[in-house]
């Protein structure tokens, strides 16, 4: 059962995100939004800068696994899903 036709999640996202934002200042809780993963899309990097345009905090560890991977190809074996 689909709650929404594949593509809505990305107009309910950055609603949610607001909403999840203005939850967070009514309550002064913190929340993060994390990105993990081997590859990102223009759908998570919209969310994230959503977040981040609602004063959250927001951190990319897909940028950061890239640059690690990088310096260090073996890095990209340990920490990729065995397949």
């Amino acid at each position: 059962m689909r709650a929404l036709p594949p593509g809505g999640g990305d107009a309910v996202a950055p609603l949610l995100v607001d909403r999840i934002a203005a939850f967070a200042r009514a309550r002064d809780c913190k929340v993060m939004f994390v990105l993990l993963g081997e590859a990102t899309t223009p759908s998570a990097d919209a969310v994230m800068t959503r977040a981040r345009t609602a004063g959250l905090p927001a951190l990319d560890l897909i940028a950061a696994f890239h640059a690690e991977a990088a310096r260090d190809p073996t890095q990209r074996a340990a920490w990729s899903p065995a397949t």
